[in-house]
């Protein structure tokens, strides 16, 4: 399902000329520095650090999504308040 949503969300991006990006998660993990040996160590790993970095208990996708936003504003050496 989430595959889909983001197939919708590319396609209007396109037809719309809106710039956009799509971080492979090999990336955004690296930034954080979540490993681990498969899929399923990997997903709790970025739980773990959405939970140890804001408090937040998430799914995995949840997870996903802050370690993407993280490692944008990691790049982009941005602070944002959270608060």
């Amino acid at each position: 399902m989430l595959a889909e949503v983001l197939g919708v969300l590319e396609e209007y991006l396109q037809e719309t000329n809106m710039e956009y990006y799509v971080i492979p998660p090999i990336k955004w993990k690296a930034t954080l520095k979540i490993a681990g040996l498969g899929r399923t160590a990997e997903k709790a790993a970025a739980q773990k650090y959405v939970k140890d970095t804001y408090g937040l208990i998430c799914t995995e996708d949840e997870a996903d999504s802050v370690g993407i936003a993280t490692h944008v504003i990691k790049s982009v050496n941005s602070v944002y308040d959270w608060s």
